[in-house]
C-alpha cells in the first residue's frame, strides 16, 4: 500500500517537472550563477563587517538588535531583518562570513521565481519565462544579488509590489491588502527609496474594476502585518524619541549638501537612471548613448500601452512608478547613487519581457518568421553578451579570501612570536582601512592601539612600488614588525587590559 502510494507520488512529481521543466531549468541557472565562484567573487567590504558584528553582537553578547547599521543619512538606520536572516547561514558555516552568500544567492533566485509567477499572471507563462531570464542570466542582477547587503532584495520587493497593484487595479483585494501589508512593513528593513511608490496603492485601488468599496477585513489583516514587521522601528522609536522621524524629516527639508541642484541635478538623476537601464541590457559595452537607449526604452513602454500589450491602467501605473523615481531625486539634494534607483528595475525588466513576447509569439502579420528570429535573436544576443561578461569578469583579489588570509597570517605569525597581542596599521586609501574587524576577532587576535611598545603589522592596499611589503597576499601586502623593537616581557605588560577591536567604536554600528 505504503509503494503504490509512493508510486503515485512520484508519479505526480514527474509530471509536475515535465510541465514545469523550463522554469527548473531556469532556477537552476540562476542559482548556478550566482554560487559561481562564490568565495573569489565576495567583494568583502565594510557593510559586511558590520554584519559580521551585527550577528556577533546577537550571538555571542546575546544583545538583541532593533536597528542594523545606520544609513548615509545621519540618524537613521536600515532595519534588522536582513542581518537576522544571514544569522542560519553563518551558524552553517561556524560563523564564518561566507555563509550569508548563500542567502543572497537563495534570495536571488527566488526572485527569478518570483518574476516568472508575477508575469505570468499579470500577461502569459512567455512573458513570465522572458522575464526571469532576462533577471537570472544579466550581468547588472547577478552582481546585485551577490552583495550581501540589506538592499539587495528591493527588485524581489518590487516585483510583489507589482504584483499587489495589479491585484488591485482589478479589485482582488482579498489577496492585495495582506501583499501591501507586508511589504510595506518591509521597507524599513530594505530600503526607504521604496516609500516613493507607495502613493501608487491608492492609485490602483481608485482604478480597480467594479465595487469601489474597500474589503475591511483584507484591509486590517495588512495594516496587522505591516504593524508586526514594523515592531522593532516602533519600539526603537518609543525609546529614543522618535528619532529617526526627526532625522527623517531633518533630512527633507534641510540641503543635503549636494553639490549638483536645479536641471543639472535632473540630468544627473537621468543619466544613473540610464547607466542601470545599459548596465541590465549589457549594452554598457558598446559605443551607444547610454541616455538614448534609456529614452528608447520609455518609448517602448508607451508603445507597449498603446498597442495594448500592456493593459492601460497597468500601463499607467509603470509610467508613474518611473515618474516618481526620477522626480524625486532630481529634487531632492542628497547626493544620488545608482544602487537608489533599482526601485525602477522591474519596470524595464517587465517591458523587455513584454516586447521579446510580442515578437516571440508572432503569427498572423506578414514576416511573422522574420519577426519571431528577430525575437530568437535578441534573446540569445542578451543570454550570451551577459554570461560573457559575467565568466570573463575580473577575479577579485582584495576581497574575503584576502582579507581573511591577511589576519590569519597576522594572528600565526604574532603566535609564533610569542606576541599575545599586535597593533594593525593600514597604508590604504581613505576607506580601504574598513572591514578587517570581524576576521579580527574570528581568528582571536587581540589588538592594540598602536605604540612603541606593540608590535605593529601594516597592511598595504593597493600594492605600490614605494612601499616594500613582506609579503603579498593577492592584491594585499603585509608588513611584519621590526622584532629587534620588542621586548616579550615589555609586550606582555602592555597587552593587558581590554582587547581594542571589541572596544573601539565601529563607524557605522551603533550599541
Amino acid at each position: 500500500m505504503q509503494k503504490a502510494k509512493l508510486q503515485v507520488k512520484n508519479k505526480k512529481f514527474l509530471v509536475w517537472l515535465l510541465s514545469n521543466k523550463w522554469i527548473v531549468c531556469l532556477l537552476i541557472l540562476a542559482l548556478a550563477l550566482r554560487l559561481y565562484h562564490l568565495q573569489e567573487l565576495f567583494y568583502y567590504s565594510h557593510d559586511n563587517d558590520l554584519s559580521g558584528w551585527f550577528i556577533k553582537d546577537v550571538l555571542v553578547n546575546h544583545h538583541p538588535r532593533l536597528i542594523g547599521q545606520e544609513t548615509s543619512t545621519r540618524g537613521i538606520f536600515i532595519g534588522p531583518l536582513f542581518y537576522y536572516l544571514q544569522i542560519p547561514f553563518y551558524l552553517l558555516t561556524g560563523l564564518d562570513p561566507i555563509g550569508s552568500t548563500l542567502l543572497v544567492a537563495l534570495l536571488g533566485t527566488a526572485t527569478v521565481a518570483s518574476i516568472y509567477f508575477v508575469f505570468s499572471k499579470i500577461w502569459s507563462k512567455n512573458v513570465g519565462l522572458i522575464g526571469g531570464l532576462i533577471y537570472a542570466t544579466s550581468f547588472y542582477t547577478i552582481l546585485t544579488d551577490r552583495e550581501v547587503v540589506p538592499t539587495m532584495p528591493v527588485m524581489l520587493w518590487t516585483v510583489w509590489f507589482l504584483y499587489a497593484l495589479w491585484l488591485l487595479i482589478n479589485n482582488r483585494q482579498k489577496f492585495a491588502w495582506p501583499i501591501v501589508g507586508i511589504l510595506l512593513g518591509l521597507i524599513w528593513h530594505l530600503n526607504f527609496a521604496l516609500v516613493l511608490v507607495v502613493p501608487l496603492i491608492f492609485v490602483a485601488w481608485l482604478m480597480g474594476k467594479g465595487k469601489k468599496q474597500i474589503d475591511v477585513q483584507s484591509l486590517f489583516v495588512g495594516i496587522g502585518l505591516t504593524l508586526f514587521l514594523s515592531i522593532p522601528l516602533i519600539l526603537f522609536e518609543l525609546r529614543h524619541h522618535s528619532q529617526q522621524v526627526h532625522s527623517l524629516i531633518k533630512a527633507l527639508t534641510t540641503n543635503q549638501e549636494d553639490p549638483v541642484s536645479g536641471i543639472d541635478k535632473w540630468i544627473r538623476t537621468f543619466h544613473l537612471a540610464s547607466k542601470d537601464v545599459a548596465s541590465l541590457l549589457g549594452t554598457s559595452i558598446f559605443p551607444l548613448s547610454i541616455e538614448l537607449v534609456h529614452i528608447g526604452l520609455l518609448l517602448l513602454l508607451i508603445y507597449l500601452i498603446w498597442k495594448k500589450h500592456v493593459e492601460q491602467k497597468l500601463g499607467i501605473i509603470l509610467v508613474l512608478w518611473i515618474t516618481l523615481f526620477l522626480s524625486f531625486f532630481s529634487l531632492y539634494s542628497k547626493i544620488l547613487s545608482e544602487y537608489y534607483l533599482n526601485g525602477m528595475i522591474i519596470v524595464y525588466i517587465a517591458v523587455l519581457s513584454v516586447s521579446i513576447s510580442s515578437l516571440l509569439s508572432s503569427s498572423r502579420r506578414r514576416g511573422s518568421n522574420y519577426i519571431k528570429l528577430l525575437g530568437i535573436f535578441l534573446v540569445s544576443f542578451f543570454v550570451l553578451i551577459n554570461l560573457y561578461r559575467f565568466f570573463t569578469i575580473p577575479l577579485n583579489r582584495s576581497g574575503y579570501i584576502y582579507r581573511k588570509a591577511v589576519i590569519a597570517e597576522i594572528k600565526k605569525d604574532a603566535e609564533e612570536k610569542g606576541y599575545p597581542c599586535a597593533s594593525i596599521s593600514y597604508i590604504t586609501d581613505p576607506g580601504s582601512n574598513l572591514g578587517y574587524r570581524y576576521f579580527i576577532w574570528r581568528e582571536r587576535l587581540k589588538t592594540k592601539p598602536i605604540t612603541k611598545l606593540v608590535p605593529v603589522y601594516t597592511i598595504i592596499f593597493p600594492l605600490k612600488p614605494m612601499y616594500k611589503e613582506d609579503k603579498s597576499i593577492g592584491a594585499l601586502g603585509l608588513i611584519y614588525p621590526d622584532y629587534s623593537k620588542y621586548n616579550s616581557d615589555t609586550v606582555s605588560k602592555e597587552c593587558d587590559g581590554s582587547d581594542w577591536n571589541l572596544e573601539e567604536p565601529m563607524f557605522g554600528f551603533t550599541k
